[in-house]
């Protein structure tokens, strides 16, 4: 190992390889030092006043070019970091739900009775149910959040079973006791949200979630007496496993406060035919960093 010139200096010192000496003591800071350290394996050169360099050392353009798209690659994941500061890290919200419904179970009550006199009945089991449900999500980058949506709803529905209570003796032939169903229904669900489109401050977003539907349906005590005498089996109480997708709107009203309005379809996988079709709206809060 060797030095193959040494230019501008007053005295020459000796290296070994694993020993640092600064040259600033040798040379003139007013003249470039360029030296090349050579062995038998390889040739690094160590470019001291770095503007100053010779032109065409491959060495130096290779550190410039890494230097380069370095600096690049960090303005670069900096801007988008930046912009994703534009959205909140959290929000949560909490609405009034209105359901279109159809449930079945009331239909299979009315006709887990019949069957066993060899007729068919019609139930109506079309109707509104009303509720509240809360969603919390956590916004991944500048489109995507994870979600929890739970919900629950409830409704009351009359039906007309006179007929079968008179067979059982339950009432006199030629009178009407109405049937009263309440059903409860109670969903919690989890999944992907996507923000589609913003206008200005408007925010449109997609969902599709997996989760649970849990049905229990309460009736008045005749309808229960009948039923658990003719169908001591039939469960009124279910859970199943379900799905949502639905779309939304939000928009800021006040600094973090937002308000929102979403229709929702929701499918359990059950024995029982049930279909729903929910519409929210309600007011949610936003908050930027940890949730607590």
């Amino acid at each position: 190992m060797g030095f193959e010139s040494l230019r501008g200096c007053h005295s020459v010192a000796t290296f070994i390889a694993s020993v640092y000496v600064p040259l600033r003591k040798f040379c003139s800071p007013a003249i470039s030092a360029h030296v090349r350290i050579i062995d038998s394996n390889n040739t690094c050169v160590f470019n001291l006043r770095g503007s100053r360099a010779p032109k065409g050392n491959s060495f130096n353009s290779s550190l410039s070019m890494k230097k380069t798209w370095t600096v690049a690659a960090a303005l670069f994941f900096f801007s988008i970091f930046a912009s994703g500061q534009d959205r909140p890290s959290w929000e949560i919200f909490g609405g009034y739900q209105y359901t279109y419904s159809d449930y079945g179970p009331i239909q299979d009550v009315g006709t887990a009775i019949a069957s066993n006199y060899g007729q068919t009945v019609n139930v109506d089991h079309v109707f509104t149910m009303t509720g509240g449900n809360v969603t919390l999500q956590k916004n991944i980058g500048n489109h995507w959040a994870a979600a929890i949506d739970i919900g629950g709803m409830s409704a009351s529905k009359d039906a007309d079973l006179s007929q079968y209570f008179q067979l059982l003796g339950y009432i006199p032939n030629g009178t009407t006791q109405v049937s009263t169903f309440k059903p409860n229904v109670y969903t919690i669900m989890a999944g992907p949200q996507f923000s589609l489109w913003k206008y200005r401050n408007a925010e449109i977003f997609l969902r599709g979630m997996g989760g649970a539907l849990r049905s229990t349906l309460s009736m008045d005590e005749t309808t229960r007496k009948a039923l658990n005498f003719l169908s001591p089996k039939y469960k009124t109480t279910t859970t199943d496993t379900a799905v949502m997708a639905g779309a939304g709107v939000q928009y800021p009203v006040y600094h973090q406060i937002f308000i929102r309005a979403s229709a929702d379809y929701i499918h359990p996988f059950s024995t029982s035919s049930q279909n729903y079709l929910r519409i929210s709206a309600g007011i949610g809060f936003a908050k930027i960093g940890k949730l607590f």
